[in-house]
């Protein structure tokens, strides 16, 4: 009887655990899918998500809309996709604290910084 106590003692706390990191770290990848992610700094405990080759921004919004922490500091690189809906949506939408954002070989036509869209700080 108190071997079968400890041992659901030692899987709840192993479970508290196992939760606690995924939630401070990085979601797990089936997730976020097709987006991927991985600690960027692990002094920062910022978190670099890759989304690569989606179709649309709807796409980004439905992989990663409530899958982070509000705190937690984000770098988003989004490169080799195609984002028709693009000007039609904010990243605020994800609810993500973006800190770093990298658009790389998206064939965007036109991006309107002075949008109240997008926030660019230089």
């Amino acid at each position: 009887m108190i071997a079968l106590a400890l041992a659901a003692a030692f899987l709840s706390a192993l479970a508290g655990q196992l939760g606690a990191g995924a939630s401070l770290h990085c979601a797990m990848r089936r997730e976020i899918s097709p987006c991927t992610c991985r600690r960027e700094d692990v002094g920062t405990g910022a978190i670099l998500v890759i989304c690569q080759r989606i179709n649309t921004y709807e796409d980004i919004a439905r992989a990663l809309t409530n899958k982070f922490s509000p705190e937690t500091k984000i770098g988003l690189d989004i490169s080799y996709s195609q984002l028709p809906d693009f000007a039609d949506h904010s990243f605020r939408e994800l609810g993500l604290s973006i800190t770093r954002l990298k658009l790389n070989f998206d064939n965007l036509r036109q991006v309107d910084l002075n949008s109240s869209r997008i926030c660019v700080s230089l």
